[in-house]
């Protein structure tokens, strides 16, 4: 027993030894080497004590001793060894799982810390890697995204600093507003030193000066396409894209959907109705003078 409890106390201690200095691969096969050794000493060892018990116990249960068979003291002796083996303390059963038990809990750490690191250095190489290569990429992007981010602020109308929506273009300066924040700068314009001399007080009728340069428009402002197709390239991921004619005047009237600038730059027209209306009434006027 005790060169049992020897054996198996050597590789106990081998094998806490080999995982606690270092965790190498010579290490590692020094320890499942022990670990196997110890264990297969010790089973071939409990194999051995369970026989010669078996065997002693049967013989002294029949009461039969021939000369093949271990005497009753021989038996007894090693039903003793048997049950000391198993549950003394100081067995080396016991010897060995108190020693390889925290020694296996230390291996599964210290192997878990070494794959941890492996994955970890692994990982990072891949991250560096994949930065390097896309790094060229990258700078397009970047490059790109600036180029755009400029092109969306001289997208915007001078008079709201907003992006367009119906863009309009003046003639003959070529400067371009929003089509609502132009024709609200319109209305609101005070009348101009021309007007006060001709006596215009009706809008259409009115001087129309650019918001930026002051020159007078020589006609109605049309719509920029080009500068709106710009706008809706360039407006960023879930934008609302306006259409460039919406809506209807407040009073019911189609006509500014296709002509925003009547009342701006020209009269309203007249409906043949209320011509005919206008008509009737001079006509029955001119029957009554008669």
């Amino acid at each position: 027993m005790d060169l049992v409890n020897y054996i198996l106390t050597v590789c106990a201690t081998a094998t806490a030894v080999a995982i606690i200095v270092d965790n190498h691969k010579q290490f590692f096969q020094l320890t499942s080497f022990a670990i196997v050794l110890g264990f297969l000493v010790s089973g071939l060892y409990f194999c051995f004590l369970v026989v010669v018990a078996t065997i002693a116990q049967t013989c002294s249960a029949l009461g039969v001793h021939p000369q093949a068979f271990p005497p009753i003291a021989f038996s007894q002796q090693w039903i003793n060894t048997t049950k000391i083996a198993f549950y003394h303390p100081t067995s080396p059963s016991m010897t060995f799982v108190m020693i390889l038990s925290p020694t296996i809990l230390a291996s599964i750490l210290r192997y878990q810390k070494h794959y941890y690191n492996e994955a970890h250095k692994t990982a990072t190489l891949e991250i560096l890697a994949a930065e390097l290569a896309i790094q060229p990429f990258q700078k397009v992007v970047n490059r790109n995204t600036l180029e755009l981010t400029k092109t969306r602020t001289c997208l915007s109308c001078p008079l709201c600093q907003q992006p367009f929506e119906r863009p309009q273009t003046l003639t003959p300066c070529g400067h371009t507003f929003d089509l609502l924040c132009l024709q609200k700068h319109l209305r609101n314009s005070p009348p101009s030193l021309f007007d006060v001399q001709n006596n215009l007080v009706r809008l259409p009728s009115r001087q129309k000066l650019c918001p930026s340069c002051r020159v007078p428009t020589m006609a109605e402002p049309a719509p920029a396409w080009f500068v709106k197709c710009l706008v809706d390239t360039a407006a960023p991921p879930n934008t609302k894209i306006v259409p460039m004619h919406e809506g209807d005047d407040e009073d019911g009237d189609d006509t500014f959907r296709v002509d925003p600038w009547i009342g701006i730059y020209k009269e309203k027209p007249v409906s043949y109705a209320f011509i005919r209306r206008v008509a009737g009434f001079f006509r029955r006027g001119q029957i009554r003078g008669q």
